[in-house]
């Protein structure tokens, strides 16, 4: 498995950041799940959990991985944080899916981007550290697979919650050009401010969806 040998301020400058995210959606989230158990919608209540659990495994997973100095540990770690953005990108699909588009077009792609996403784990737990490419192709697949139902999100979703699923769209695709060369220094750390951009445009674009329903 490969290892990128960064020196303990780069790491710790990485694991701060996250560390930081991390807090802020710990604060955040529980508004978010509030207002949905206020709303009484029980699809609304389980995918805003699945949402906020998705992104506080992301961000605390890359916050301990950093964060570690043990080879070992390491190791074990970097898998949990590779997997874990599977699982971010499925979970960010899952509230928009089960309560604003639901339907056909919300169920298929529900069903389609969590079957990647399991799919992504399952090949991280032999392959992590190699072959980034494809797999950061994958990542970027899973989030603009949306794409497939332009018509129906544009019918159905706010122009607010747009907006900010582009904004996200853009912080994550952009963060990858700094991801795939991070073997430079500084870059993961640019990678992970677009991360924590891209994470806050998801929440706002959730926020707005639950909030209407």
């Amino acid at each position: 498995m490969m290892q990128i040998n960064r020196s303990t301020r780069e790491e710790n400058w990485n694991a701060l950041s996250h560390g930081l995210g991390f807090l802020a959606a710990l604060v955040a989230l529980p508004f978010l799940i509030h207002l949905s158990v206020s709303r009484g919608d029980p699809f609304g209540v389980v995918s805003s959990v699945i949402f906020g659990t998705t992104m506080l495994l992301t961000l605390g997973a890359s916050t301990v991985y950093h964060a570690s100095r043990s080879p070992r540990n390491r190791r074990i770690l970097q898998i949990i944080d590779h997997m874990s953005i599977y699982l971010l990108i499925a979970g960010s699909y899952t509230p928009l899916c089960l309560t604003t588009l639901r339907g056909p077009w919300g169920w298929s792609l529900f069903g389609v981007v969590w079957g990647m996403a399991i799919t992504g784990v399952l090949l991280k737990t032999r392959f992590t550290g190699r072959f980034e490419v494809l797999s950061t192709t994958m990542y970027l697949a899973m989030g603009w697979l949306c794409l497939v139902a332009v018509v129906p999100m544009f019918e159905l979703l706010q122009a607010g919650s747009l907006v900010y699923l582009l904004i996200a769209g853009i912080a994550f695709s952009t963060g990858v050009a700094f991801y795939l060369q991070d073997h430079r220094r500084g870059f993961h750390f640019a990678w992970h401010l677009f991360v924590m951009a891209g994470c806050a445009g998801l929440y706002g674009a959730v926020f707005m969806e639950i909030a209407r329903a």
